[in-house]
Protein backbone atom coordinates (compact mmCIF):
# COMPACT_ATOMS: atom_id res chain seq x y z
CA UNK A 1 0.00 0.00 0.00
CA UNK A 2 2.97 2.71 0.75
CA UNK A 3 4.74 1.63 -2.09
CA UNK A 4 1.71 2.30 -4.28
CA UNK A 5 0.72 5.97 -2.74
CA UNK A 6 4.57 6.47 -3.18
CA UNK A 7 4.32 5.11 -7.12
CA UNK A 8 1.02 7.75 -7.36
CA UNK A 9 2.70 10.70 -5.99
CA UNK A 10 5.92 9.96 -8.28
CA UNK A 11 3.94 9.59 -11.46
CA UNK A 12 2.02 12.64 -10.29
CA UNK A 13 4.64 14.62 -9.94
CA UNK A 14 6.57 13.29 -13.80
CA UNK A 15 2.85 14.12 -15.12
CA UNK A 16 3.01 17.80 -14.01
CA UNK A 17 5.80 18.48 -16.85
CA UNK A 18 8.94 16.90 -18.54
CA UNK A 19 10.45 20.45 -18.05
CA UNK A 20 12.25 20.45 -14.16
CA UNK A 21 12.23 24.64 -14.53
CA UNK A 22 8.49 24.38 -15.41
CA UNK A 23 6.46 27.23 -13.93
CA UNK A 24 3.50 26.19 -14.74
CA UNK A 25 0.76 22.85 -14.09
CA UNK A 26 -2.30 22.07 -15.32
CA UNK A 27 -4.40 19.38 -14.57
CA UNK A 28 -5.51 18.69 -18.43
CA UNK A 29 -3.50 15.58 -19.23
CA UNK A 30 -3.69 13.93 -15.45
CA UNK A 31 -6.06 10.96 -14.31
CA UNK A 32 -8.25 11.79 -10.96
CA UNK A 33 -5.87 10.51 -8.61
CA UNK A 34 -3.09 12.30 -10.23
CA UNK A 35 -4.98 15.63 -10.37
CA UNK A 36 -5.27 15.35 -6.34
CA UNK A 37 -2.47 14.31 -5.21
CA UNK A 38 -0.59 17.48 -7.27
CA UNK A 39 -3.18 19.94 -5.83
CA UNK A 40 -2.40 18.41 -2.59
CA UNK A 41 1.37 19.23 -3.26
CA UNK A 42 0.74 22.39 -3.97
CA UNK A 43 -1.83 23.90 -1.37
CA UNK A 44 -3.40 24.03 1.49
CA UNK A 45 -5.53 21.35 1.46
CA UNK A 46 -8.19 21.76 4.49
CA UNK A 47 -9.95 18.37 3.28
CA UNK A 48 -10.29 15.05 1.48
CA UNK A 49 -10.55 16.27 -1.93
CA UNK A 50 -12.76 14.21 -4.56
CA UNK A 51 -12.06 15.78 -7.92
CA UNK A 52 -9.62 18.45 -8.81
CA UNK A 53 -8.95 20.66 -11.84
CA UNK A 54 -6.28 23.37 -12.31
CA UNK A 55 -4.16 25.90 -13.67
CA UNK A 56 -1.14 27.07 -11.66
CA UNK A 57 1.82 29.76 -12.50
CA UNK A 58 4.82 30.41 -10.03
CA UNK A 59 8.02 32.45 -11.21
CA UNK A 60 10.40 30.28 -10.15
CA UNK A 61 8.84 26.88 -10.82
CA UNK A 62 7.30 24.07 -8.89
CA UNK A 63 10.48 21.52 -9.38
CA UNK A 64 13.34 23.53 -8.05
CA UNK A 65 14.25 20.87 -5.88
CA UNK A 66 14.90 23.61 -2.71
CA UNK A 67 16.49 25.77 -4.55
CA UNK A 68 16.11 29.25 -3.77
CA UNK A 69 14.93 31.44 -6.42
CA UNK A 70 16.48 35.29 -6.04
CA UNK A 71 13.76 38.08 -6.15
CA UNK A 72 10.07 38.16 -5.26
CA UNK A 73 7.87 35.13 -6.76
CA UNK A 74 4.39 35.63 -8.57
CA UNK A 75 2.03 33.44 -8.24
CA UNK A 76 -1.60 32.86 -10.00
CA UNK A 77 -3.13 29.49 -8.95
CA UNK A 78 -6.67 28.70 -10.39
CA UNK A 79 -8.13 25.88 -9.32
CA UNK A 80 -11.42 24.29 -8.66
CA UNK A 81 -11.76 21.89 -5.98
CA UNK A 82 -14.98 19.63 -5.56
CA UNK A 83 -15.30 18.30 -1.57
CA UNK A 84 -17.94 16.35 0.55
CA UNK A 85 -20.64 20.05 0.96
CA UNK A 86 -20.14 19.25 4.75
CA UNK A 87 -16.45 20.19 4.83
CA UNK A 88 -16.45 23.64 2.67
CA UNK A 89 -16.55 25.20 5.84
CA UNK A 90 -13.44 24.22 6.47
CA UNK A 91 -12.51 25.78 3.03
CA UNK A 92 -13.99 29.43 3.73
CA UNK A 93 -12.56 29.70 7.33
CA UNK A 94 -11.15 33.33 7.78
CA UNK A 95 -12.81 34.35 4.35
CA UNK A 96 -15.35 37.09 4.42
CA UNK A 97 -18.46 37.54 1.81
CA UNK A 98 -18.12 40.07 -0.79
CA UNK A 99 -19.32 41.59 -3.43
CA UNK A 100 -19.02 40.56 -6.52
CA UNK A 101 -20.91 38.59 -9.72
CA UNK A 102 -19.61 34.94 -10.84
CA UNK A 103 -20.38 35.35 -14.05
CA UNK A 104 -17.67 37.45 -14.48
CA UNK A 105 -15.03 35.08 -13.75
CA UNK A 106 -14.58 33.14 -16.86
CA UNK A 107 -11.44 31.46 -15.74
CA UNK A 108 -14.12 29.34 -13.73
CA UNK A 109 -15.35 27.49 -17.18
CA UNK A 110 -11.36 27.02 -18.61
CA UNK A 111 -10.36 24.89 -15.68
CA UNK A 112 -12.99 22.42 -16.45
CA UNK A 113 -10.87 20.44 -18.73
CA UNK A 114 -12.05 16.92 -17.95
CA UNK A 115 -16.26 15.29 -17.14
CA UNK A 116 -17.63 18.96 -16.87
CA UNK A 117 -21.02 17.25 -16.01
CA UNK A 118 -19.62 16.50 -12.60
CA UNK A 119 -19.01 20.06 -11.73
CA UNK A 120 -22.48 20.79 -12.54
CA UNK A 121 -23.75 23.65 -10.24
CA UNK A 122 -27.19 24.77 -9.73
CA UNK A 123 -27.36 26.89 -6.59
CA UNK A 124 -26.64 30.51 -6.46
CA UNK A 125 -22.83 31.18 -6.01
CA UNK A 126 -21.14 32.97 -2.83
CA UNK A 127 -17.74 34.77 -3.41
CA UNK A 128 -15.06 34.85 -0.56
CA UNK A 129 -12.28 36.89 0.00
CA UNK A 130 -9.93 38.20 2.39
CA UNK A 131 -9.92 41.45 3.20
CA UNK A 132 -6.04 41.36 4.80
CA UNK A 133 -4.80 40.01 1.09
CA UNK A 134 -5.82 41.45 -2.14
CA UNK A 135 -5.97 38.73 -4.62
CA UNK A 136 -7.85 36.31 -3.07
CA UNK A 137 -11.20 35.24 -4.70
CA UNK A 138 -13.16 32.01 -3.96
CA UNK A 139 -16.36 30.92 -5.43
CA UNK A 140 -18.33 28.74 -3.62
CA UNK A 141 -21.02 26.66 -4.50
CA UNK A 142 -21.65 25.48 -0.87
CA UNK A 143 -24.56 22.56 -1.80
CA UNK A 144 -22.56 20.72 -4.33
CA UNK A 145 -19.36 21.05 -2.62
CA UNK A 146 -17.51 22.75 -5.49
CA UNK A 147 -15.29 25.88 -4.84
CA UNK A 148 -13.27 27.66 -7.46
CA UNK A 149 -10.02 29.77 -5.90
CA UNK A 150 -8.16 32.56 -7.49
CA UNK A 151 -4.75 33.30 -5.74
CA UNK A 152 -2.85 36.05 -7.23
CA UNK A 153 -0.25 37.23 -5.51
CA UNK A 154 2.58 39.93 -6.93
Amino acid sequence: MRISILLLLFTAALGTSCNPDSNTISSKDLSREERIATLKANINSYSDIIDAEYDLFKTGGFNNHGTVALGPTDYDYRYAVKVKPEDVKKWIEGLSVIEGDANNEKWMGKLLYHNSKDWKTNSKPILYGRKDLEGTLSVVYMPEGIIYRHIELN
